[in-house]
């Protein structure tokens, strides 16, 4: 019989034993880029249940970490909004103020959503 130790980190442990921990859906592994997996990451850590969350694509860029142009991080925004299919979440870019705006799939956040597009 073989046994085996494995020793955490701290901050790891911590983490886990207070529920500190974000889950993802099944359906992030479906998504086939790294820049829709980052934005997802990011989106689930920021807007999280709240009716919405507006980051520029600016910042979005620097919290992505992406190493592509970010002229070509702009148009990978502006397809992934286009398609809108993370899981969990709706997104919607705003070409004049150069946003991108998130809201969870949920009544709370379709709400938000339709009262964002008819400006109430």
């Amino acid at each position: 019989m073989v046994s085996i130790e494995v020793k955490l980190s701290d901050w790891f442990y911590r983490a886990v034993t207070t529920l500190e921990i974000l889950t993802i859906d099944r359906d992030y592994f479906r998504l086939d880029g790294g820049i829709e997996r980052r934005v997802y990451e990011l989106c689930r850590k920021h807007c999280g249940h709240q009716e919405r969350w507006v980051i520029g694509v600016d910042l979005l860029y620097k919290k992505s970490g992406a190493l592509t142009p970010l002229r070509n991080f702009r148009g990978a925004i502006k397809k992934l909004a286009e398609s809108n299919h993370l899981p969990e979440y709706w997104i919607r870019f705003d070409r004049k103020d150069d946003q991108l705006a998130v809201y969870p799939r949920s009544n709370k956040g379709g709400l938000r959503q339709i009262k964002d597009i008819l400006g109430v």
